[in-house]
Protein backbone atom coordinates (compact mmCIF):
# COMPACT_ATOMS: atom_id res chain seq x y z
CA UNK A 1 0.00 0.00 0.00
CA UNK A 2 1.31 3.36 -0.97
CA UNK A 3 1.23 6.49 1.50
CA UNK A 4 -1.65 8.88 0.01
CA UNK A 5 -1.31 12.41 -1.20
CA UNK A 6 -4.16 13.87 -0.37
CA UNK A 7 -6.45 13.77 2.44
CA UNK A 8 -10.44 14.55 2.35
CA UNK A 9 -11.79 17.14 3.98
CA UNK A 10 -15.97 18.21 4.81
CA UNK A 11 -16.45 22.26 4.24
CA UNK A 12 -19.30 24.27 3.92
CA UNK A 13 -19.68 25.60 0.82
CA UNK A 14 -20.25 28.68 1.54
CA UNK A 15 -18.09 29.75 3.92
CA UNK A 16 -15.09 27.56 3.69
CA UNK A 17 -15.39 25.87 7.61
CA UNK A 18 -14.73 22.56 8.51
CA UNK A 19 -17.63 20.46 9.81
CA UNK A 20 -16.79 19.58 13.78
CA UNK A 21 -18.65 16.29 14.51
CA UNK A 22 -18.05 15.76 18.44
CA UNK A 23 -14.91 17.64 18.50
CA UNK A 24 -13.23 15.66 15.69
CA UNK A 25 -12.07 16.68 12.60
CA UNK A 26 -13.36 16.11 9.59
CA UNK A 27 -10.37 14.77 7.93
CA UNK A 28 -10.52 10.96 6.05
CA UNK A 29 -7.84 9.03 4.41
CA UNK A 30 -10.80 7.43 2.02
CA UNK A 31 -13.04 9.61 -0.75
CA UNK A 32 -15.15 7.08 -0.80
CA UNK A 33 -15.80 7.17 2.98
CA UNK A 34 -15.99 11.25 3.30
CA UNK A 35 -18.69 11.33 0.99
CA UNK A 36 -20.84 9.18 2.47
CA UNK A 37 -20.12 11.30 5.79
CA UNK A 38 -21.04 14.46 3.46
CA UNK A 39 -24.36 12.84 2.49
CA UNK A 40 -25.69 12.53 5.90
CA UNK A 41 -25.34 15.94 6.31
CA UNK A 42 -27.06 17.72 3.26
CA UNK A 43 -25.94 19.93 0.32
CA UNK A 44 -24.41 23.37 2.22
CA UNK A 45 -21.31 20.45 3.02
CA UNK A 46 -18.82 19.55 0.30
CA UNK A 47 -15.70 17.19 0.19
CA UNK A 48 -12.33 19.21 -0.61
CA UNK A 49 -9.27 17.72 -1.97
CA UNK A 50 -6.22 18.45 0.37
CA UNK A 51 -2.63 18.00 0.19
CA UNK A 52 -0.78 16.28 3.03
CA UNK A 53 2.11 18.51 2.61
CA UNK A 54 -0.07 21.12 3.31
CA UNK A 55 -1.41 19.94 6.66
CA UNK A 56 1.86 19.51 7.57
CA UNK A 57 3.17 22.45 7.33
CA UNK A 58 0.54 24.04 9.82
CA UNK A 59 1.09 21.71 12.05
CA UNK A 60 4.90 22.13 12.03
CA UNK A 61 5.27 25.33 11.65
CA UNK A 62 3.13 26.41 14.52
CA UNK A 63 4.67 28.21 17.71
CA UNK A 64 3.57 25.99 20.58
CA UNK A 65 1.66 28.23 23.22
Amino acid sequence: MTKSKYCYVIANEENGSMLLEDCKLPIYWNKRIAKERQSVFGDKWIVLKIELEIIEKIIFGSVPA
